[in-house]
Formats: structure tokens, sequence, C-alpha cells
């Protein structure tokens, strides 16, 4: 037998996603959806710029060896 599993996916954003009131509740109803979709969602966030700008560097540097 098939297992149906649930995709995990790390919503990250600069903001907190599970405050309707931030960034005009864009970010909750993304993950939201996600969730409603069958998705399984790890909230992360809200980021400092440090932590965003180390997100970039680490995702170029991925593409490069990748």
């Amino acid at each position: 037998m098939t297992e149906n599993k649930k995709l995990k996916i790390a919503f990250l954003t600069s903001n907190d996603a599970r405050d309707k009131k931030s960034y005009s509740g864009t970010h909750y109803y993304m993950g939201q959806a996600l969730i409603r979709n069958g998705f399984d969602v790890t909230f992360i966030g809200p980021l400092k710029v440090w932590d965003l700008f180390f997100g970039k560097v680490l995702n170029q540097l991925s593409k490069f060896f990748l």
C-alpha cells in the first residue's frame, strides 16, 4: 500500500506569518492556503535582516555548487 504523505514546506518570512495584521495579512493567508491544500507547513519567522542576507548568500552558493 502507498501512504499519502503530506509535502513538508518551511515558510520563511520577514514578518510573522501567523499574524493577520502583519503585512496586510498576505503572509498569513498564503500560509493558510498551503495548509488548506494539504501541505505540512512549518512557519519560520520573523527573520532579521542579517538572516535574510545569509539566506540569499546560501541560495546563490547552492545554485553554484549544485
